[in-house]
């Protein structure tokens, strides 16, 4: 089981990006002089440090944010249930306006990374068309960032993240959230 995130390219100014990579590499360069083995709980807790600050910079809507336009919300979606129940299990998903969050189950044999490439791959393409550009540029960041779920409680916590992303964000109503664990609300 994998948490994944993906963004669109534009979603992080360039400066941001690098001034958190900075930070993270100064942190880890500073537990180094320590004299003694870098942990890998020390290394974790760097790494989801940057993760949380990244997704501070997501949830505060930069770049084109097209993913707002259902249109094109709906071909993410339905790029994430393509292969459902075949070679994944969604468990939880939302679709924000900069970035995606899946929460999936990879079944025997079937590689994460092909997954991702389908469903940006698909989504790219398709939302190009919409939106009549021309490719001038690519539309999502080539490489997104995934977590290997390692218990129960890790389960937990990303699926209780990526279904309240959203209103975490600031976000009413948002429709582009579903999977397995995903429990709508009822009036």
């Amino acid at each position: 089981m994998y948490s994944v995130t993906f963004r669109l390219n534009d979603s992080l100014p360039a400066s941001v990006l690098q001034r958190l990579k900075w930070e993270r590499d100064e942190a880890i360069r500073d537990a180094e002089t320590l004299a003694r083995p870098f942990t890998g709980i020390e290394y974790d807790r760097i790494q989801y440090i940057f993760s949380e600050r990244v997704e501070e910079w997501l949830d505060r809507g930069h770049g084109s944010c097209v993913l707002k336009n259902p249109a094109i919300a709906t071909l993410v979606r339905d790029a994430l249930y393509f292969r459902n129940d075949v070679e994944y299990q969604l468990l939880a998903w939302c679709i924000m306006p900069n970035h995606v969050h899946v929460v999936v189950h990879m079944f025997r044999g079937v590689d994460l990374s092909r997954a991702t490439h389908g469903w940006k791959g698909f989504s790219a393409k398709e939302a190009r068309k919409l939106l009549n550009s021309t490719g001038s540029g690519p539309l999502w960041q080539p490489e997104p960032y995934d977590h290997l779920i390692r218990d129960s409680e890790d389960l937990g916590h990303h699926v209780q993240y990526t279904l309240n992303n959203p209103a975490a964000a600031g976000l009413k109503n948002w429709p582009w959230i579903g999977g397995l664990y995903y429990k709508p609300q009822t009036p």
